[in-house]
């Protein structure tokens, strides 16, 4: 699905955007819309590396989302987004996944192969979340700085309710960005109590006193962050403010649904989905 008009809080002339997304179910009557467009698109391949097939729908667009089906299956899917970023100047692959992978994500496929600063002891913290697609790396590593193609995470943080030391170790990052070093320490104390709080990493949904215990950390965290509020340059205290209200929305995700067990408030994912793809455009 391509579309040619941004969102009206989008600045002209952004980069191109790339997304891989989970799109199983779509309304007939949106397929019957792009009927005109997929005939007018039709290309025969020839070969299994020709990727030109996509070429009459993404030219000239700033976002593209491609779905893929069964979940998982993005790798298969690098030959694509290598011909998106070289033949046709799309600059950022930007993955459905755990919002709180981005700086490690995008660090990578940057050229940053060392760690991120995190005032988590790195004896106490999960390894950095380094992106899978060994290929992208590789093109990556030999392009020019302005040719290589970004990789970021959009969505909420399902890392809070699933694999809670990846929050963990995504806080710790944010408040490492503080130039106080008794914030730095002070905060260093306190993030890694997420991981007893709200159940186990794999209770989903998450129950009441687990969402309000998770709520209430987030709380105190924002009020801590805020002592040394000043200590932050103003584009990570956006980050912070922005971050800290996606992981409670990433919460409220998991709450229990009304007739059975399992993620419920959609409206509120589309919400933050869209803004992460902003965010990323920007």
């Amino acid at each position: 699905m391509a579309t040619n008009d941004g969102h009206p809080r989008l600045a002209a002339g952004l980069s191109l955007l790339l997304l891989l997304c989970s799109c199983a179910h779509v309304r007939e009557s949106r397929v019957n819309e792009l009927q005109p467009v997929l005939a007018k698109a039709a290309y025969v391949p020839t070969g299994p590396h020709d990727y030109r097939f996509i070429d009459t729908i993404a030219k000239g667009k700033k976002i593209l989302f491609v779905g893929e089906v069964p979940h998982g299956q993005g790798a298969a899917l690098l030959g694509l987004w290598l011909h998106l970023r070289k033949d046709l100047g799309y600059s950022v692959l930007a993955i459905e996944s755990r919002y709180s992978c981005w700086p490690y994500w995008q660090a990578r496929s940057l050229g940053n192969a060392a760690r991120l600063p995190n005032v988590i002891p790195e004896s106490e913290r999960i390894d950095d979340p380094r992106p899978w697609p060994g290929s992208l790396l590789a093109y990556n590593d030999k392009a020019p700085p302005d040719q290589r193609l970004v990789l970021t995470a959009l969505d909420l943080d399902h890392a809070i309710a699933l694999f809670k030391p990846q929050t963990v170790l995504y806080l710790g990052y944010l408040a490492s960005k503080s130039t106080s070093a008794e914030l730095r320490a002070e905060l260093a104390k306190t993030i890694p109590a997420l991981v007893l709080l709200g159940g186990s990493d794999s209770t989903v949904p998450i129950r009441r006193k687990g969402r309000q215990q998770l709520h209430a950390y987030l709380d105190d965290l924002e009020r801590q962050f805020h002592t040394g509020w000043d200590s932050f340059s103003p584009s990570d205290q956006e980050e912070i403010t922005f971050s800290l209200a996606l992981e409670h929305a990433s919460i409220e995700f998991y709450r229990p649904s009304l007739k059975a067990p399992g993620p419920r408030p959609f409206k509120l994912r589309a919400e933050y989905f869209r803004t992460t793809i902003e965010r990323a455009l920007a």
